[in-house]
């Protein structure tokens, strides 16, 4: 393992080339071959090797095969939903109801907040389903692309019964965080959740910028020019869109088992007791076999739907094998880029870990009150350079709970309410970790929410970051003032913070807006 200023070398290099290029792909690839290069120093053939090793890694990780596998399930059962006239039958319930450009994007944005429990699911439902009525009224692919991933990974992160949340819960009983004898933290992990949540300023502040974003009309910047050529187009070309055979109840059907079986078999993966388990609610959420879940959701979920198209006369098996090989031709751009993003992301990881050389360098006699917000920055640095939350979340949960501990000079196991800074700290690495799903270009939010949209992955992260960077200052001086206030008026200085953070990304969005519009 290598912990140096070398292990900011391939992110950085992968951020220049995509920038310079305008591409993904390439840059993914030189960031891979020169991880490699770094790792077997300088040695090409051991480099080889070694990225070889990677693939295969990657190949075979089980959770990577039931994710992959994942993907080709719920982009049939999407096509299957298109084919029967589902969707078109939503798109045109949603039409009959609303009439405006303002209110395609609210039902947008609400469409999308009742797919928490996982951010693909959210991103590859609303994206497919929701991109014929904004093109229709004239919005642009980059905003719905925006509006998807702002909710997809803030909701998911925020609701107790999701995907991330049992990755979550499954990290904090390693890093110390139980109720055994020989804890860091007494807490059980849910509890440990509980805390945490009214702290992760930036998933909330996201989600709301969204909202207010597309409640006020509110445009700016690159996003601004993109909106303004689709309306241009929109206004001269009238688009018409047929009633379809299909009925409410061919998309309710299907989506709807998909959202009830998702977060059941998340639980029952965990041994939820329920499902004839010993675990707890937390405790299943926090055992959970997250991707075999969603793997046996979508499979049950395709299987189900089908019978049901057929018995109705509304599918056939030539018709199924047709949009089998559709919804997986969907998926293969977002598996190509996820696979390679993986293998980068390994070398991160395990060989050249960024987030533990930034941690490092960055902790060294940290003032207990400012661990909030240098946690929040760091993380978010760190995360935007992996591309992976997740993975950014598992460097550096484990890495600040014992800092934690050791900097409040207190006895083990020790109570959360003895470390007031305990659960806003954990929140900022974790609303740190969003920030990267929002803002790197190899991050599997930014790449499947501009795939699932038909957009071009840099044109998205142009028009999305000026839009995203008032929500990401404004929780970074939620976070400075809770460091100085929380520790000694809990509830007044949660508020506080807060409110400061609502008043300075509202204002900054307010202010680009009129900005924009007087030039």
């Amino acid at each position: 393992m290598i912990i140096s200023w070398l292990t900011l070398v391939p992110p950085v290099t992968v951020l220049l080339i995509a920038l310079i290029t305008k591409k993904i792909v390439p840059a993914l690839s030189a960031g891979i071959l020169l991880a490699g290069l770094i790792v077997s120093h300088w040695a090409p053939i051991d480099a080889a090797q070694i990225i070889l090793s990677k693939v295969y890694g990657v190949a075979t990780d089980i959770d990577n095969v039931m994710m992959f596998g994942f993907l080709p399930l719920l982009g049939t059962l999407i096509m299957l939903v298109k084919h029967t006239g589902g969707a078109q039958a939503l798109v045109h319930l949603i039409s009959k109801k609303v009439h405006t450009k303002k209110g395609i994007e609210l039902s947008t944005l609400g469409f999308s907040s009742l797919f928490f429990m996982d951010d693909y699911f959210n991103t590859w439902t609303v994206g497919p389903v929701m991109h014929p009525l904004t093109d229709r009224y004239g919005i642009a692919r980059v905003k719905l692309a925006f509006f998807i991933n702002m909710l997809a990974p803030g909701l998911a992160i925020i609701f107790p019964v999701s995907s991330w949340i049992a990755v979550i819960l499954g990290q904090f009983e390693p890093s110390g965080i139980s109720l055994a004898a020989n804890a860091l933290v007494s807490s059980d992990a849910f509890g440990m959740f509980l805390h945490i949540l009214p702290f992760l300023f930036y998933p909330f502040f996201s989600i709301a910028s969204a909202w207010f974003i597309a409640a006020l009309g509110i445009s700016f910047g690159p996003m601004r020019e993109e909106e303004e050529m689709v309306t241009a187009i929109t206004d001269s070309q009238e688009q018409l869109m047929p009633e379809g055979a299909g009925t409410i109840w061919d998309f309710i059907a299907p989506i709807g088992l998909l959202m009830i079986l998702s977060p059941a078999l998340i639980l029952a993966t965990g041994g939820y007791y329920i499902f004839g388990g010993d675990h707890s609610f937390a405790q299943a959420l926090g055992h959970a076999d997250i991707f075999k879940a969603l793997l046996l959701s979508s499979g049950i979920t395709l299987t189900i739907t089908t019978v049901y198209y057929a018995v109705n006369g509304k599918l056939s098996m030539k018709d199924f094998m047709a949009l089998a090989k559709q919804g997986t031709d969907l998926m293969l751009s977002s598996i190509t880029l996820l696979f390679m993003a993986f293998v980068f992301g390994s070398f991160l990881r395990s060989d050249l870990p960024a987030g533990s050389f930034l941690a490092t360098t960055g902790l060294s006699h940290l003032p207990l009150p400012l661990l909030p917000a240098i946690f929040y920055i760091i993380t978010a640095f760190s995360a935007s350079a992996v591309g992976s939350a997740w993975g950014t979340m598992m460097v550096f949960i484990p890495m600040s709970v014992p800092l934690i501990v050791t900097l409040y000079h207190t006895a083990t196991p020790a109570a959360v309410a003895l470390m007031p800074l305990l659960a806003p700290t954990l929140a900022a690495i974790l609303s740190g970790a969003v920030v990267g799903a929002h803002v790197s270009p190899i991050a599997d939010n930014v790449i499947t929410s501009s795939l699932a949209t038909s957009t071009n992955v840099l044109l998205h992260l142009r028009t999305q970051i000026p839009y995203i960077i008032p929500a990401i200052m404004a929780s970074a001086i939620s976070y400075l003032i809770v460091g100085f206030t929380v520790p000694t008026m809990p509830l007044l200085g949660w508020f506080i913070s807060l409110m400061a953070g609502i008043v300075i990304m509202l204002g900054l969005l307010l202010i680009l807006n009129r900005k924009s519009r007087t030039l």
